[in-house]
């Protein structure tokens, strides 16, 4: 029974030192899965604060592109009261045809379109035609109003005021597109951060299963090392309940052997005699033995 024992314990020995082996592979295995997450978790939060910075700068921008639109729409608003000053007094001089505002703002536009697009031949030659056609007609119409000082002056006041509305224009455009710009890089950096951040729960995941499988095996470890523990105590127990019984049972072994050695010597030293009776000479020994067995 205790050699039984003595072979549980000892494999016990064995299946403690491997789960305390496993248990620690995969709690280095969690480890480094946790110093990757927190590293995602680290480079998501960077990222995130470069995000509000571009935040911030697109927000700054869009407040500025609403002052600017502010001041622009007032100027126009305040030419377009004076064109429609000169149009009731154009038709009052029975000048027909359309208001020199649509005039001019056709003009405007065709002007950009010419300067910002790249046309076709053809729609090249009705941009360059219509902008001829658009300036003379302005200028004849500009020509009758010379002769009336105050539509003069309000022209030219309206034309002051549209050109200057036409700079915080330009203004808004600049700045609703470094908005734009502002608010790309935000978005590329939001949507990075999104990714690292999923990468991060990913990293979390597999440290949760690799620290949940190395708790297992800490458990069965724990539980091993008590049945080891238990194992030693009983194997403890019996050896020394084996010791005790050696050495009660060692005096009568002792005498017995003593027994038989005496049994040897006696009758060794009755067959001396024996030769001794016959006439055999004796030697030194022989005598002792015949001493020793009482016989002499």
């Amino acid at each position: 029974m205790l050699e039984k024992l003595i072979k549980r314990r000892d494999d016990l020995k064995e299946a403690v030192e491997e789960k305390a082996s496993r248990r620690d592979e995969y709690n280095q295995k969690a480890g480094k899965w946790a110093a990757t997450r927190n590293e995602y978790n680290s480079e998501a939060r960077e990222l995130m604060d470069k995000k509000k910075e571009f935040q911030a700068r697109r927000d700054e921008y869009n407040e500025l592109v609403q002052e600017n639109k502010a001041k622009r729409d007032e100027l126009n608003s305040r030419a377009s009261e004076l064109f429609e000053a000169v149009e009731e007094k154009r038709s009052e001089l029975g000048d027909e045809g359309r208001p020199i505002k649509e005039l001019e703002d056709e003009l405007q536009r065709l002007e950009f379109e010419q300067q910002t697009e790249v046309l076709s031949t053809e729609r090249e030659r009705e941009v360059v035609e219509r902008i001829k056609g658009l300036r003379e007609e302005l200028e004849r119409r500009r020509s009758i109003l010379e002769e009336h000082s105050e539509l003069r002056e309000k022209l030219e006041e309206a034309k002051e005021l549209k050109e200057e509305a036409s700079k915080y224009h330009e203004k808004v455009l600049e700045y609703s597109r470094l908005a734009q710009e502002q608010h790309e890089k935000m978005t590329e950096l939001f949507e990075e951060a999104e990714r690292t951040r999923r990468k991060a729960d990913e990293a979390h995941e597999s440290f949760v299963e690799a620290q949940g499988i190395a708790d297992g095996h800490h458990e069965t470890f724990l539980d091993y090392k008590n049945d080891l523990r238990d194992f030693q105590k009983v194997i403890h127990s019996l050896k020394r309940k084996r010791r005790d019984e050696s050495r009660r049972a060692a005096p009568q072994e002792r005498r017995k052997e003593l027994e038989e050695r005496e049994l040897v010597v006696k009758k060794r030293a009755e067959e001396v005699f024996e030769r001794f009776k016959e006439g055999e000479s004796l030697d030194t020994d022989d005598l002792l033995l015949l001493q020793r067995a009482g016989l002499v």
